[in-house]
């Protein structure tokens, strides 16, 4: 049977199935070829993500007969993030970009079908983040499925096994790998097996194997013609005037009370903290300060669900304006508390990290004081998804290995507090410019500690194109530029 396209093409109805799968394949084969042996980081998978989105753009435009500018623009940020891996190699900044990544890829699908990023909701995003990873891995099995080999293969027997050694492989290989790590003697079987091909022919297989897999399933997702559309959302909470007067009349005297006691820590300095409170200003800093995120984000929920549980908005507007602003207030307070930990204790990335999150959470309150609680539903959804990709994007591009090695080596020039050499070493390449500019004026103990693994970057960096790293290829070029004092160092500390 003949089907018509809109692409203007006769086709058979299965020929998009072998399609995916051949691009799957080499995508697949690609991946092992340019990233998979050295990570994420490296020029490599820039231009496997060019790869795998260009194709993925190409499958769409030659189902539907156009281009998708939404998939596109979604398409563009994934290949930014995978770009941005080159310049960072610092804990907490990969596994950013890497939901980046994800969201970039679930945005993408939902808006090529038709799914306006204003028209959306909360539930629906997150919905469409769970849908990636899904379809990674389930969606590749009925493909396969699909696949009409009675185009090439006569023998319909033939046909059903070869369909079956499909499926079969990569789980062959799976528990072959794991089967051979457990038991030496499975080992070494499996090795005389393959004496004629090379000994790692199994781990570049399985590796094909499984990121054809997953390549052909986000294929999928973007092939599919129908996109399971969310209707109107069941309500699960319905709230009448009593109802939300006294959800919100309790939620309001609580926090008028503790914002009351806030609002005299923020303005009565730190004597009012050791007073009031009987702590040090150290003490406070170090107590409540993720739980008043945590309190501020809940809150925020909270809102977003009243709001949308067509409650009365005479009651909800003057008694929610009321909370957002003690939430307002918690915000300003877990800030100061976060201000007073760094000047007592120093920088790290886990506590940037938590700086990032609390400026994402003060954008989505002025959101929602702009959408949700005047009754526009719109934009709400979009602007907190947005919102987050932009805070991503900045903490990337700010470099906050960097920032807490300035930070840091500036409190513990001034004398404030002693400096983690270790943690300093920890963060990687990252901090390395930073720490050559200031290491001169460090104390000689701290230059001892740190001159070993400075002079570890010295060398000239000539990495293979395809995991090159600018963040490294910087340190290095900073650590040249002192070797003559950073050698003078090592030799004076006995190195």
């Amino acid at each position: 049977m003949i089907t018509t396209l809109k692409a203007g093409k006769d086709i058979r109805p299965l020929q998009m199935p072998q399609m995916l799968i051949l691009a799957g394949l080499g995508l697949g084969a690609l991946a092992d070829l340019l990233w998979v042996q050295n990570g994420f980081m490296g020029p490599g998978f820039v231009l496997w993500a060019i790869l795998l989105t260009g194709t993925a753009n190409g499958i769409y435009a030659w189902r539907s007969g156009s281009v998708s500018r939404e998939l596109l623009a979604w398409s563009g940020l994934g290949v930014i993030a995978a770009l941005l891996l080159v310049f960072r190699t610092a804990p907490f900044v990969i596994p950013s970009l890497l939901l980046l990544i994800l969201t970039s890829a679930a945005m993408g699908i939902m808006q090529k079908n038709g799914r306006s990023l204003r028209d959306t909701d909360i539930v629906e995003h997150l919905r469409a983040l769970g849908r990636v990873p899904a379809k990674m891995l389930l969606a590749t099995a009925p493909v396969l499925g699909r696949l009409d080999l009675g185009l090439y293969i006569r023998s319909s027997r033939l046909r059903t096994a070869l369909r079956g050694l499909l499926l079969a492989l990569p789980l062959t290989l799976l528990f072959g790998l794991l089967f051979g790590s457990a038991d030496a003697a499975f080992s070494r079987y499996t090795e005389r097996f393959f004496t004629i091909i090379q000994q790692d022919f199994l781990e570049h297989l399985f590796i094909i194997s499984s990121l054809a897999w997953i390549s052909t399933g986000l294929l999928t997702g973007v092939s599919e013609r129908h996109y399971r559309i969310e209707r109107k959302a069941r309500r699960w909470l319905t709230l009448g005037t009593e109802d939300t007067a006294v959800l919100l009349g309790m939620l309001v005297l609580l926090f008028l009370g503790f914002v009351a006691l806030q609002l005299g820590y923020l303005f009565g300095g730190a004597s009012l903290i050791q007073q009031t409170a009987g702590l040090t200003v150290a003490e406070y800093a170090r107590r409540g300060f993720f739980e008043l995120v945590a309190a501020s984000g809940l809150s925020l929920i909270v809102l977003v669900a009243v709001a949308r549980s067509d409650c009365n908005p005479r009651v909800f507007r003057p008694l929610g304006g009321i909370l957002l602003a003690c939430v307002a207030v918690l915000m300003v307070s877990a800030a100061q508390r976060m201000a007073l930990y760094v000047e007592e204790f120093g920088l790290s990335l886990d506590r940037m990290a938590a700086i990032a999150v609390i400026t994402w959470l003060a954008l989505v309150l002025v959101l929602f004081a702009c959408t949700l609680m005047v009754g526009r539903q719109r934009d709400f959804a979009a602007g907190v998804t947005l919102a987050g990709i932009g805070v991503v994007l900045l903490w990337a591009l700010a470099n906050p290995a960097a920032i807490v090695a300035r930070v840091n080596t500036e409190q513990a020039l001034q004398g404030r507090q002693s400096l983690d050499t270790s943690y300093l070493q920890w963060m990687g390449s990252d901090a390395v410019p930073t720490l050559m500019i200031r290491l001169a004026q460090l104390p000689r103990e701290t230059q001892c500690q740190l001159a070993p693994s400075l002079r570890q970057y010295g060398q000239p960096y000539r990495q293979d194109w395809r995991w090159w790293s600018a963040s490294q290829a910087a340190a290095a070029r900073a650590v040249q530029s002192k070797r003559v004092e950073l050698d003078t160092i090592a030799e004076s500390c006995g190195q």
